[in-house]
């Protein structure tokens, strides 16, 4: 998901925080083993965290259209008659590396039922 490089990150920045992190995935042995051989590796080559973070900010969007998104943003239109979502996600993408409090619903990995599992040239 693009958002986890933002995420990692910020979590680097703010490492006694991370936890929510390592809850995202299924083995927390395994990231903590590569979370600090990462940590090293940053500071080997003399990275602090605050410059890091502006780096992957820059160059990693909070917001990028994701497959389901734009389905939700289909069905809506198509089925309701509502293009509301669709003007939503145009408006999010506008400025998809700057952060957006109020669209946070637009970060959000798909529920089970939302998980898109055939694609089409529409998409």
């Amino acid at each position: 998901m693009f958002f986890m490089v933002r995420f990692l990150c910020a979590q680097w920045l703010l490492a006694d925080e991370n936890i929510r992190f390592r809850a995202l995935l299924s083995d927390a042995a395994k990231l903590e083993l590569w979370y600090i051989k990462w940590l090293q590796r940053m500071e080997r080559y003399g990275i602090n965290r605050v410059d890091m973070h502006g780096s992957m900010r820059s160059i990693n969007p909070a917001f990028s259209p994701h497959q389901y998104g734009g389905e939700q943003a289909i069905r809506a239109a198509d089925d309701q008659n509502d293009s509301a979502l669709t003007h939503q996600l145009i408006k999010v993408l506008q400025n998809p590396f700057d952060e957006q409090a109020e669209k946070l619903q637009f970060m959000e990995p798909p529920q089970p039922d939302e998980v898109v599992r055939q694609t089409f040239c529409r998409t």
